[in-house]
This record gives structure tokens, sequence and C-alpha cells, in this order.
């Protein structure tokens, strides 16, 4: 049975999984500063501890992908976006949404200490997951489009709401 734990602030998400702020170090947390992303290496050992792998979520993937097809793009966008018929939610890339609630296994995502030091050093607020969404560009698909999720920030000096 699952134990399910009340954690009422960020500091106290980091006490309760025994996250360190010292884990993103000062070149990674310079590295987010400066390029607005980070490329962490696969963690096998945040998964395994999980009970998933690389593996099985790649398996997932392909499963809900045959399943769902280009329909599995579309969760979320239709607030944004009129769905027009055979139109792709983001041509030249299979997209699946929602993916905390489809699968157990994503919910390791959300959990790894790396990204929760990142949204939290990013944000420099409290913070909550929304969605865990999957865009894979296939070769040949051409650029892909940047598009934005939310409100852009006014000044450069304005907090953050939210990442991605």
């Amino acid at each position: 049975m699952a134990v399910m734990m009340k954690i009422n602030s960020v500091p106290d998400l980091f006490n309760e999984l025994d996250i360190s702020e010292s884990l993103l170090g000062d070149d990674l947390r310079a590295d987010l500063d400066r390029d607005g992303f980070l490329i962490l290496p696969p963690d096998n050992g945040h998964l395994e501890r999980c009970g998933t792998s690389l593996e099985e979520m790649g398996e997932v993937l392909d499963a809900l992908y045959e399943e769902e097809g280009d329909l599995g793009g579309w969760e979320g966008l239709e607030y944004v976006y009129e769905r027009e018929p055979g139109k792709l939610a983001d041509p030249g890339a299979h997209r699946l949404c929602n993916l905390i609630n489809k699968h157990p296994c994503f919910r390791s995502l959300i959990a790894m200490p790396e990204v929760l030091l990142a949204a939290h050093h990013i944000l420099k607020n409290e913070f909550r997951v929304s969605a865990v969404d999957m865009r894979e560009p296939q070769k040949g698909g051409g650029q892909q489009k940047i598009h934005l999720d939310w409100e852009p920030r006014m000044k450069e000096t304005d907090p953050f709401d939210c990442m991605f």
C-alpha cells in the first residue's frame, strides 16, 4: 500500500527526498543560467530506485504512440488550436501528452533530484508539476517550431512563472 506524504513546501520536499542543494553543482547552475537548459545524463540509478528504467519508458512510449497515434499529441492543445481532420498537433514529431497519468513509470521523472533542483533554481519559488509530455522529432521532419506555452517575461529581471 502506498503511503501518502504531506509536502507543504519545496524545502519539505527536498528534506523528504533527502535532496541536497549541492547536488546541482556551481558548474551546472552556471550552465543553466547561461544556456537556459541542462542536458542531464541518464540516471538509471534513480530510475531503478523508482522501479523503472529507460528501456521500460521507451517500450511504454512506443505502445502509447501505437495506441494513440497522432491524437495523443492533441491533449491540452485543443484549448489553443482548433483541431482539423488530418491536422497534426506537431508536424514532423511524435507527441504524447499527460504521461504521468498514463503510466506510473513516468512519475519517476518528476522526482529526479537534478530536475527538482533545476526547477527551484530557475523559479526561485514554490512550484508544482502540471504535466509530463513527450515530443520526439522525426528524421526528415524539418525544423521544429519554437513556441511559448506561457506569457513571456516583459523584462529580463522579471521572475519566471514556469519552465519546460
